[in-house]
């Protein structure tokens, strides 16, 4: 069994995982940006998973007193009238309250 030894501190762990699987960079830089441009990516990320909590429970609340429609334009619509994403959400795309299972 090999054992990988990975930073203790959190900031070097995420730069860590970052570099090592192309995914997480991906992903953090989805939301933060360029993460070889700011130190604080790591905070950025967090900030966002934090506030799509608020935006998840808007969505719920809405789809309890607006349920979605089946068809895929009425969709769109009923999409597009629904609570608007913080910041973050939005440019990350991945709030999953608001995504069509």
């Amino acid at each position: 069994m090999t054992v990988i030894e990975v930073p203790a501190d959190p900031y070097a762990a995420a730069d860590w995982l970052a570099a090592r699987h192309p995914w997480v960079r991906q992903l953090a830089e989805r939301i933060a940006g360029p993460i070889d441009r700011r130190e604080d990516w790591l905070d950025v990320l967090t900030r966002a998973v934090n506030e799509s909590d608020g935006d998840g429970a808007a969505w719920v609340e809405y789809e309890r007193r607006h349920p979605a429609p089946d068809d895929d334009a009425a969709f769109w619509e009923w999409h597009a009238q629904g609570p608007q994403a913080s910041r973050r959400c939005g440019r990350s795309g991945s709030c999953p309250a608001a995504r069509r299972t």
